[in-house]
């Protein structure tokens, strides 16, 4: 926020079911398509036109949805490491199923938790899993990243028994709907799979660019704060007419 904000608006908001923020549905309209709308409303709401958005993970989900839903309302996109492998829908890659097939060994302990009714448990191995941290290696983050992280344990049932449901999915047909200027951003010490997924998306985006983080994974929008907003603030400058 800081370095964007200096000479720049800059608005960050929750998305519906995360943060503090009570659930009225349990969880029902958990969707890529709802959050959408909703970060389109969020826009309207503010009068806003020729936006940025920025997102990270599973919010690039939301960011590119209501892109190519409302186009008018914006001006350019940048996505560090966006996740989700409906982008590789009809590619038969012995090598990539392989990487795949390691990545998501990683996350058996996630399912094993919920299934136990253990949400903070499964938030600790999705932490260290995305962040390729060593086993034990939540218990040691700031107490404000897992305060965060925390209030949004709740979120992962439902995300994730929802996933193969969703009515958006973001297949590489689907993405090439984009016409805002975008950039991919990924990790230089990020999981194969997922820097091979950051590239498949620039690939399927029409007019997109992709750059690399130095010495990073996937918390480097917390552990490069500056490299990050760099990137930002070039886009953005590169794309503000």
């Amino acid at each position: 926020m800081v370095p964007v904000s200096a000479d720049h608006r800059y608005i960050s908001y929750s998305r519906r079911y995360f943060g503090t923020q009570e659930w009225v549905d349990g969880g029902k309209e958990f969707s890529v398509d709802v959050f959408a709308n909703d970060l389109i409303a969020l826009i309207d709401a503010l009068g806003l036109q020729g936006v940025h958005l920025v997102s990270w993970s599973s919010g690039v989900r939301t960011a590119i949805a209501a892109g190519i839903k409302r186009p008018d309302l914006v001006k350019s996109m940048i996505h560090f490491e966006p996740v989700e492998d409906n982008v590789f829908n009809g590619i038969q890659d012995a090598d990539l199923k392989a990487i795949a097939s390691e990545w998501g060994s990683r996350w058996d302990p996630v399912g094993e938790s919920l299934q136990l009714g253990d949400e903070e448990a499964a938030l600790s191995h999705v932490f260290e899993i995305v962040f390729e941290m060593e086993r034990g290696g939540y218990a040691n983050e700031r107490e404000l990243i897992r305060e965060i992280t925390r209030q949004n344990a709740r979120t992962l049932p439902v995300n994730l028994s929802r996933y193969s449901e969703d009515n958006i999915k973001l297949t590489c047909e689907y993405i090439s709907q984009v016409t805002a200027p975008t950039l991919f951003v990924y990790g230089e010490q990020t999981h194969e799979y997922w820097q091979i997924m950051a590239k498949r998306f620039n690939d399927c985006t029409p007019d997109s660019s992709i750059a690399t983080i130095a010495g990073a994974n996937h918390y480097a929008p917390i552990q490069k704060i500056e490299e990050v907003s760099d990137l930002i603030l070039q886009f953005v400058d590169k794309n503000r007419d």
